[in-house]
Order: structure tokens, then sequence, then C-alpha cells
């Protein structure tokens, strides 16, 4: 289950879900418009073979340059 759908699961929170669909077709299209782009994000994304495709675009739209990511239960601890 992708980010996206655990969001929209909640009615109550489909303002946030609205803005994050929005927000994930923004990024795709940014990722998509040129082959520089697309190469960028696919080594990008290699790094962070863990994630589904959905979580390492949102990590990309906010830090191309992140090289680690930690779910919310290990930020927990």
């Amino acid at each position: 289950m992708g980010l996206l759908d655990r969001w929209n699961k909640d009615n109550n929170q489909n303002t946030m879900y609205q803005n994050l669909s929005t927000l994930y077709k923004q990024i795709l299209n940014q990722v998509t418009s040129n082959e520089l782009e697309i190469l960028q994000f696919l080594e990008f994304s290699s790094q962070l073979y863990k994630y589904d495709l959905e979580s390492v675009l949102f990590a990309y739209g906010q830090n191309p340059n992140a090289k680690f990511l930690a779910d919310f239960n290990t930020w927990k601890l």
C-alpha cells in the first residue's frame, strides 16, 4: 500500500490527500521533464531501494541530495 493510499482512507484528511496528490504530480512532472532529470532521479532512487516509489518521489522532491531516509518508527526511538 502506497503513501497516498494510506492518506486516502481517512475522509477527515481529504485536504491533506489532495495536497499530497498535487505535490506528487508536480514532483513526477519535474522528474520526467528531461533525460538528465530522469537519470538523476534513478541514481537517487538506487540508494533508497527499500522504499516504495511514492516515498522516494516525495523525498527527492524535498531534497534531491538526501543520502539516507528513516521511517517514522525509527525516528521515534
